[in-house]
């Protein structure tokens, strides 16, 4: 992540495009609980092309000992 300052008072923040995509998500699953704000951010993101990543195919579970 980069933040770029400008003369205006406003700060541009880079990041790559998978970031955007998490970033994304996450503001999707906590809409409820963000502002305003989030809810433009989230708008621009989608507005940019940019979707939440795939869900994964196989999530990985690992025990220590016995499993449940």
């Amino acid at each position: 992540m980069h933040l770029i300052s400008n003369p205006d008072k406003r700060i541009t923040v880079a990041v790559s495009e998978d970031e955007a995509r998490h970033m994304l998500d996450g503001l999707k699953r906590h809409a409820g609980e963000l502002g305003d704000e989030a809810a433009a951010l989230r708008a621009k993101l989608e507005e940019a092309g940019l979707a939440p990543p795939p869900p994964p195919d196989h999530i990985r579970h690992e025990w220590e000992g016995d499993p449940p």
